[in-house]
């Protein structure tokens, strides 16, 4: 339990920013400013190249690609016997998407309006749900991933690519004018809190010790370990 305490605090600084970032959406904010500046600063139609590479990465959160991969990784989970990995990977990814379609209805805003959009879309835009999407999508493989891995550098490598994913995603929805800053923003902290929450779930539901436990205890043991040797600080030779 005592190593999930960290998971809880970032999943309690998530929520806090979160619900700060819905209330600045509400009340038109210091947040609403500064993205408008920020949306008004990208001009699409100047880089048709970049403009067809972010069409293209947009589709990296999409609903069907996200949901396609998620069937295949939980089919392969499954032909492994990794029942528990697939349980947490389907709440995840599946459960995610219906609770950002619920805050979507919750929320009801409007898309950011451009002349001459280069997509245009009837839904609603808080919280973004390629974002939280992608976050739910990359970060759970990164867990079930790390799980597996006994190197430090080789689970550090796996949850900088899944952050990559998660950036460049976002960044594709703001550039092409489909999202405000602060949808991708919440999509993002609504993605990282419902991770938690699964992953928390998963690990008490887990039996101890099992091998199919989706969490990643060794890189737990690592934090904990590190931090306790940085407190007590290096250890004196004898001579």
């Amino acid at each position: 339990m005592n190593r999930q305490i960290p998971l809880i605090l970032v999943a309690l600084v998530a929520f806090a920013s979160f619900t700060a970032i819905a209330f600045d959406t509400i009340y038109s904010g210091p947040l609403s400013a500064i993205e408008a500046e920020f949306a008004t600063a990208i001009d699409y139609r100047a880089y048709p190249q970049l403009t067809s590479l972010m069409l293209a990465v947009t589709h990296l959160g999409s609903i069907a690609f996200v949901s396609v991969v998620a069937a295949i990784a939980i089919g392969i989970l499954l032909q492994r016997r990794q029942r528990h990995r697939a349980i947490f990977l389907s709440i995840a990814v599946y459960g995610g998407l219906l609770l950002n379609a619920g805050l979507k209805q919750l929320f009801q805003r409007a898309r950011p309006l451009f002349e001459n959009p280069v997509l245009v879309l009837e839904t609603y835009s808080f919280p973004s749900g390629h974002a939280m999407a992608a976050t739910m999508l990359y970060g759970s493989l990164a867990v079930v991933c790390i799980s597996s891995l006994r190197r430090a550098t080789a689970q550090g490598a796996v949850a900088m690519a899944a952050a990559l994913m998660i950036l460049i995603t976002c960044l594709s929805r703001v550039y092409l004018g489909v999202h405000h800053l602060s949808d991708v923003l919440g999509g993002v902290m609504e993605g990282v809190v419902w991770l938690i929450v699964c992953y928390c779930i998963a690990h008490f539901l887990a039996q101890p010790g099992s091998r199919a436990s989706p969490i990643p205890d060794r890189l737990l043991k690592n934090v904990a370990s590190a931090a306790k040797t940085r407190r007590e600080g290096p250890k004196k030779r004898n001579v």
